[in-house]
């Protein structure tokens, strides 16, 4: 379960995810790029379905439904997006 992160930023300007709604494949856009991530696809009970470090992400084995990406640095700041599978 997602809760170890410290803290977030404004994630409606600093990360992108498309296309939203996805079938396939979810494409992640961040304005801070000197930074490594850690992207994790959650789902709304809190349960980490997928982990990754590429800024797209197979997301076919998904079932249709609403997730939060979590794109979380070192330093345990985090940025998130909902999106939607389907």
């Amino acid at each position: 379960m997602v809760d170890e992160l410290i803290s977030t930023t404004d994630s409606t300007t600093n990360m992108s995810v498309f296309p939203n709604p996805a079938n396939n494949e979810l494409n992640i856009s961040l304005k801070m790029t000197d930074d490594d991530y850690v992207f994790y696809v959650v789902d709304l009970n809190g349960l980490i379905i997928i982990k990754d470090t590429k800024t797209q992400i197979d997301i076919s084995s998904l079932s249709d439904g609403h997730y939060i990406l979590y794109a979380v640095r070192k330093s345990k700041h985090y940025l998130s997006k909902k999106f939607i599978k389907n």
